[in-house]
């Protein structure tokens, strides 16, 4: 049952650009294919990322989980998304899914190529 807020979006059909993701209930490039920083959300701190485990996607640099939003953690650099040994919880991020192991368990949505 909904909660009367209104919200920006609820799935990326809801988005006015074609590449954006709803993520927390709101439209970003976050996650999204990129070839130059200003394809994503530079207000936001996201800048492309062309490490291999999110392969050229909008995603926000980080040294450490503090400066890292809700559900994402901190690793090679930027802020992936969290997921909890499912690939199903990837799924607004083209090409990735769960890995990065912590303690026997996959933690973070990474890119699978």
């Amino acid at each position: 049952m909904g909660t009367g807020e209104c919200v920006q979006c609820i799935d990326p059909s809801h988005c006015p650009v074609a590449a954006a993701a709803c993520v927390d209930q709101q439209c970003t490039s976050y996650g999204q294919p990129c070839t130059r920083v200003d394809e994503c959300d530079t207000v936001a701190g996201e800048s492309c990322c062309d490490a291999s485990q999110c392969d050229n996607a909008c995603m926000i640099p980080c040294k450490d989980q503090a400066e890292c939003p809700p559900q994402t953690g901190c690793a090679h650099g930027f802020c992936l998304p969290v997921c909890a040994d499912t690939d199903d919880d990837c799924n607004g991020f083209p090409t990735f899914t769960c890995q990065h192991p912590v303690d026997g368990a996959n933690t973070l949505c990474e890119n699978d190529t």
